[in-house]
């Protein structure tokens, strides 16, 4: 009997040590968006793919700080900005050690698993002190986020249908008969910007008081590449970069953004506000992010007379004829892709 009674107890505390000791995988990260509390007092979402980490503000996390109703619409836009951040570096994995590259250094974490969270503990002598831990996200927790825009529509409901204002391409600027009120107006979806053509449009972005500041921006895109020929410029670009999903490939463009009209002193944030549209009407759902180094768009800061050029990567249906929404919470215009 104490032999059974013995064996059994050793059983025992060598499945659980065998539980315990059970490496996090790449697999593991993969299965979850993680957030990371209590982080420069925000919430940070974070997506792992096999080499590459995307980390985003989680918006709901924000406390609102407003003490009158201008001041609450500004801190609703910076939220919706929030929401269109990111921020990837690139990282490893090798037995229960993780390191973070990036061109500001790198870090080395111990992981581990407690329960359900996972736990990232500085080695020794890395170059970060701070223990993060990493928990399953609850994307239903951010519903009040979503809402975010049913609290501010009734603010902004006539920017959604008539914010395209003075819009205009190189040659041409548009009549009174092409009123943006209509269906038809210049840079809508039902009217999109042909590829290449430069399309100038008056927009308002805000100081760090919210004051408006009024701005006249031109964009344009051009150079598509779709499929095989457009990832394989993101490996050349970052090897780390991962194939489309089934169903669906990668389309990369060009993306030229000049501030014609804006501040000396506060920059307009030249993000990569871009979003595709399918032909049958609905965003498409990006499963993997791109990682395009220099090339990136939206790394600049642009004052009046800056330009910014770089690339765009996002997943689209293999062959559909998808627009890209641009869309800077003032304007929302849609670019043909071809």
């Amino acid at each position: 009997m104490k032999k059974i009674v013995s064996r059994s107890i050793m059983l025992f505390v060598l499945l659980f040590l065998t539980a315990c000791g059970r490496q996090i995988s790449v697999d593991d990260l993969k299965e979850n968006d993680w957030l990371i509390e209590d982080m420069e007092e925000v919430n940070v979402i974070a997506s792992f793919s096999n080499h590459v980490i995307s980390f985003r503000i989680d918006p709901s996390s924000y406390q609102s700080t407003a003490t009158n109703e201008w001041e609450a619409f500004g801190e609703e836009l910076a939220k919706s900005m929030i929401e269109e951040f990111e921020f990837k570096i690139e990282y490893s994995l090798e037995g229960n050690t993780m390191t973070w590259e990036n061109d500001e250094g790198t870090a080395k974490y111990t992981v581990s698993k407690e329960d359900k969270n996972i736990i990232l503990t500085p080695v020794e002598g890395s170059e970060t002190d701070e223990k993060l831990v990493l928990k399953p996200y609850d994307k239903s927790k951010t519903a009040t986020s979503s809402t975010r825009s049913d609290s501010t529509e009734t603010q902004t409901s006539e920017t959604d249908d008539s914010s395209l204002v003075d819009i205009t391409d190189n040659s041409t600027e548009l009549s009174d008969s092409d009123n943006l009120s209509g269906d038809s107006a210049f840079g809508k979806r039902s009217n999109p910007v042909p590829l290449g053509t430069p399309i100038t449009f008056d927009t308002v972005y805000y100081d760090d008081d919210y004051e408006d500041i009024e701005a006249n921006l031109t964009i344009t895109v051009s150079n598509v590449i779709r499929g095989e020929e457009a990832f394989n410029h993101m490996v050349s670009l970052n090897e780390f970069n991962e194939p489309a999903p089934e169903g669906k490939e990668w389309v990369m463009f060009d993306v030229e953004m000049t501030v014609n009209k804006g501040s000396q002193d506060y920059p307009y944030r030249g993000l990569s506000l871009f979003v595709p549209i399918s032909s049958s009407g609905e965003e498409v759902n990006q499963d993997e992010y791109s990682y395009l180094g220099n090339e990136e768009f939206g790394s600049k800061d642009l004052y009046e007379g800056g330009s910014d050029k770089g690339k765009v990567a996002l997943l689209v249906p293999i062959g559909d004829d998808t627009l890209i929404e641009f869309n800077d919470f003032t304007n929302r215009l849609f670019f043909k892709l071809q």
